[in-house]
């Protein structure tokens, strides 16, 4: 496609319509974008085949003689696709198309005419596509082995229209390992203390599958009463941790009526933590679901949660924790509210999740 002289004519084309003040379409999505970045919830199953045979929506900015298009309809998408590793430079046209509907529904085009350069091929039932993936991502995916399976997140921005059949362009903006947990759970022992309070611990692995590091929030305490993680309550405590083993892993214990413990994860990390510590107030059930909430970012007291740690915070990508997590032995740093009181936390949320764990009680 990125050599059919046609094509580029009809581009040039294409744009002299964009140029022509027709853009009533695209200013006022331009204008209404500034809704909260997507989630992976907002990413619905789809195959590409599917996607490929979808007509555009009919409010597409198109060229005058109607071959090239662009779109509002983002169309996010989650697809399972195997791994083959080979890359190419994003055709000219698709890159101009790329920089006009960037131009036109994104807000800050750099955010995506920069980071997408490169496309690399994918296999869905036999079928292959060349996608455009940004350059961050490039080093991750690479590390796929041939033929693997993955799951891609994706948008679609616009295309071409060849041989009466829609050529989309879609970016992939996140991608993960399929099936993969974000957090395993297994219990590993108890000790009562003053009624109702029961120190529980557990083994936890975390993984991290996303592209860009990810705060992982767990519960300090639990019990008939509890509500979300971080959902109430305020901050007015930090202690930080840094247990030993392999690798480095850093953990921040925020205290108040809100607290709750996190972990910092780079992209594709994984964290072990061994007798991990959560209070339980109430009688104790048989199994507990203990929620566990990843966040993009993380503010305590309008500031980032970085600085409150006065180290960095982040883990290794692989970390392995040979002792009790959060031994006052491994405290390394505390802070206060200058006042002792305290103040809200902000969870600028990825996702949340429940993690069945039996507690084997005999």
């Amino acid at each position: 496609m990125e050599t059919n002289e046609t094509l580029l004519l009809h581009f040039v084309l294409f744009l002299a319509f964009l140029l022509s003040g027709n853009l009533a379409y695209g200013q006022a999505l331009t204008q209404a974008s500034s809704k909260k970045p997507r989630t992976l919830d907002d990413y619905q199953p789809r195959t590409l085949k599917e996607i490929a045979a979808l007509e555009p929506d009919p409010k597409s900015l198109r060229d005058k003689q109607d071959r090239l298009f662009v779109t509002a309809d983002f169309l996010p998408s989650r697809v399972r696709v195997t791994h083959r590793g080979s890359t190419r430079p994003i055709p000219k046209f698709k890159k101009e198309a790329l920089r006009q509907w960037a131009r036109l529904y994104a807000g800050f085009p750099e955010h995506y005419t920069k980071p997408y350069q490169t496309e690399m091929l994918f296999v869905e039932n036999g079928v292959r596509y060349w996608l455009a993936v940004p350059k961050k991502s490039l080093p991750q995916l690479k590390k796929f082995k041939k033929d693997e399976a993955l799951d891609l997140y994706l948008i679609r921005v616009g295309g071409a229209i060849i041989a009466e059949k829609y050529d989309w362009m879609l970016l992939v903006e996140d991608f993960q390992k399929p099936d993969t947990a974000a957090a395993e759970i297994k219990f590993r022992e108890l000790h009562f203390r003053k009624p109702p309070l029961v120190e529980l611990y557990f083994d936890v692995v975390l993984h991290n599958d996303r592209t860009a590091p990810r705060w992982f929030l767990l519960p300090s305490n639990l019990g008939p009463e509890s509500t979300s993680v971080g959902a109430k309550g305020g901050i007015d405590i930090l202690e930080v941790f840094a247990p030993h083993g392999k690798g480095r892993a850093i953990i921040g214990h925020f205290l108040g009526t809100g607290g709750f413990h996190t972990i910092l994860l780079p992209a594709h990390a994984e964290v072990r933590l061994r007798m991990f510590p959560i209070s339980y107030w109430g009688e104790l059930p048989d199994h507990l679901a203990i929620e566990v909430a990843t966040a993009k970012r993380l503010t305590i007291g309008g500031e980032d949660a970085r600085t409150w740690f006065k180290v960095n915070p982040t883990s290794s990508v692989k970390a392995d924790v040979a002792e009790i997590a959060t031994s006052s032995m491994r405290m390394v740093r505390s802070r206060h509210t200058p006042d002792r009181k305290e103040v809200a936390s902000l969870i600028e949320e990825d996702k949340r999740f429940e993690v069945k764990v039996p507690l084997g009680r005999k």
